[in-house]
């Protein structure tokens, strides 16, 4: 091997090794993040699809259409797999989200070095991309692992048809492109554009399209509408595609432009970073600036692609990569957010780096420390970026404080508050809660669940007269809506009205007969009212829905030993204990149950045994009933 290839290999190597560690640092306090409130329970704690690997689960997997609004088994696969290892610990799927940046920051660095011919370009486009606080979100926040991971792909799709290209023939297009662009596609459906994201490189790469290259991307294509109506079959099916707050094509096209521009201007130069952005209450006058400067920006790519191929590969890598999620067709109620940048500012960071180094060596050409000059600029705004973002790493520690960063950038508006009050809920702080479930309806009245969630909040903090006085607001706003009745139900249990209580969860089995929980609380009511035998068909109902619910046999068993039907009691004891192993209560009415069957000998056994773990009721019965 000659020297000089050796000596560019070692440059090369080290060149990426400087921009993996540099991104590693920046990003290293997001280790310390918990799960949020946000989608996190959704995607990890409270996801049933990813508590088991087993053949059963991963076909449940990739046969169900719609999870969370998106078809992404391969999310979810990954998701499986952490589950298995970390269970509910958050650090171990940060660190998974770590690694996969960190993977794709490797990537950017190959794609970029075979697009430009250029280490150094190389280097400073995955530099960028990996320290930029645009970048925080997917990293930051665990129920964004899909855009890391079909981003991951995406970029291996788009280095393997180069490799396949440089090397001739289809062997290597078929045996890397295509599974890597299945896989892409199968982590989430923004993943659709590769096959325009194809033509680009091919453009760029040969100045031209051949024919027979673009009938090679037929199927791609076809796979892309497959996905395509998938998603959106997907979002539709889970209630995520709405109408834009606008009554007019043009509304729409400003909307979009406004998020085009905005996405260019935050990537280059990151200010304001939230995890939620919403809509203007009125549209501002700038949107019809932006609505300009966008097509005109395509337009100047496009009149100088022979002068300037980068800018031409960048604009159009950044706006076929973009336009999916420029709210054209709204999914969620928010204009524009940071995640959605992550892969298309490859496009934007290309022309960055690029017209940073042709400074450079301009520079260079003026005077003797021209590159060092430049170098220093370039160094300095990458340090910067990694700052930023090391600093905001904190925003995503828990829900609490992701909210507060929203309602710190919006405080006119009614989410932020709404979603810092559920935080603070879950974290048992229900006077912070009520305050910003308060100040929520203060900015809108009529803000959906409001009410509802500030009457939760009131009842767990003690204040039933409140939450009654919301929750019968709230259903005065939506008669019969059966949560509201649940949480009614719950309200008037807690104060013994056990009759209203009933009243308010058979409502809501009349509209939803598997409700769990209406289920359950109805079944516990029945108790306290002594109607045992309305209790046991309650019971048994909810282990018909959750059979794997071990508490619900001792409940059920204890509703039968109050009805003398001691075989069935110790029935359900002995399944409750099979799984769960020696529990001293259980134990102890086992024993009981035994011997009022006239079992006293096998009852004394269990006495006994509870006894020796620890239940004071049992070292009684012993002494009743035993003899001991």
């Amino acid at each position: 091997m000659n020297p000089a290839d050796l000596r560019g290999g070692s440059r090369r190597s080290l060149y990426a090794a400087v921009a993996l560690i540099l991104t590693a640092a920046a990003l290293l306090p997001t280790l310390k993040n918990g799960f949020t409130t946000w989608d996190d329970p959704l995607y990890i704690l409270e996801n049933p699809l990813i508590r088991s690997l087993s053949p059963e689960s991963v076909a449940a997997i990739f046969s169900t259409p719609s999870y969370a609004g998106n078809y992404h088994p391969l999310t979810l696969l990954l998701n499986a797999a952490e589950y298995a290892v970390f269970g509910t610990s958050p650090l171990g799927y940060h660190l998974v989200s770590l690694v996969l940046h960190l993977g794709v920051v490797y990537l950017v660095f190959l794609l970029v070095r075979r697009l430009t011919a250029s280490d150094l370009t190389a280097f400073g486009v995955s530099l960028l991309f990996g320290v930029h606080p645009l970048h925080l979100e997917p990293v930051a926040w665990v129920a964004d692992q899909k855009d890391l991971l079909y981003s991951l792909f995406y970029a291996g799709a788009l280095i393997g048809y180069l490799r396949s290209r440089e090397a001739g023939g289809t062997k290597g297009f078929a045996l890397s492109t295509v599974p890597l662009f299945v896989a892409s596609l199968l982590s989430k459906g923004l993943a659709v554009t590769l096959p325009v994201s194809l033509l680009l490189v091919e453009y760029h790469v040969a100045g031209k399209i051949e024919k027979a290259r673009l009938l090679r991307l037929v199927p791609l294509f076809a796979l892309s509408l497959l996905f395509g109506v998938l998603a959106v079959y997907s979002q539709n099916l889970s209630g995520a595609i709405t109408d834009l707050p606008s009554e007019t094509i043009i509304d729409t096209i400003l909307y979009a432009s406004a998020g085009f521009v905005s996405y260019i201007v935050k990537l280059l130069v990151p200010y304001g970073i939230s995890p939620y952005y919403p809509y203007p209450e009125n549209i501002p006058g700038e949107f019809w600036a932006y609505a300009i400067l966008a097509p005109g920006l395509m337009a100047l790519s496009w009149v100088y692609r022979k002068q300037s191929p980068l800018l031409f590969f960048g604009v159009g890598f950044f706006t076929v990569t973009i336009l999916p999620v420029l709210q054209i067709v709204q999914v969620g109620n928010a204009m524009m957010a940071d995640r959605y940048a992550y892969l298309p500012s490859i496009g934007i960071f290309l022309i960055v780096v690029d017209r940073m180094v042709r400074a450079a060596d301009h520079l260079g050409k003026k005077f003797s420390a021209g590159r060092i000059v430049g170098a220093a600029t370039g160094a300095v705004y990458a340090v910067t970026l990694a700052a930023m973002t090391f600093s905001l790493g904190g925003i995503w520690r828990n829900g609490l404080t992701m909210w507060d960063r929203v309602v710190e950038r919006y405080p006119a508006g009614a989410k932020g508050y709404f979603n810092r009050g559920y935080a603070a809920h879950t974290l048992g702080n229900y006077s912070q809660a009520v305050a910003d479930y308060d100040r929520t309806l203060s900015i809108d009245p009529a803000y959906p669940y409001g009410r509802l969630n500030r009457g939760i909040s009131l009842l767990m903090r003690g204040d039933q007269r409140g939450a009654l006085t919301d929750f019968n607001a709230e259903l005065g706003a939506h008669p019969g809506e059966p949560l509201i009745l649940l949480w009614r139900g719950t309200l008037y249990s807690s104060v013994s009205d056990y009759e209203q209580a009933a009243a308010d969860f058979t409502a809501v089995l009349d509209s939803e007969p598997d409700n769990y929980d209406a289920v359950i609380r109805r079944a516990l009511t029945y108790t306290f009212l002594k109607r045992l035998p309305e209790a046991l068909t309650d019971y048994s109902s909810a282990i018909a829905l959750r059979p794997s619910e071990l508490d619900l046999y001792s409940d059920r068993g204890n509703i039968l030993a109050a009805m003398g039907r001691y075989d069935e009691a110790i029935g359900d004891y002995s399944t409750f204990l099979r799984s769960r192993g020696a529990d001293h209560d259980v134990l102890y009415r086992r024993g009981i149950a035994y011997h009022l069957k006239g079992e006293t000998s096998t009852g004394c056994a269990d006495l006994e045994r509870a006894s020796s773990l620890g239940s004071a009721a049992a070292r009684n019965a012993l002494v009743e009933i035993c003899g001991k």
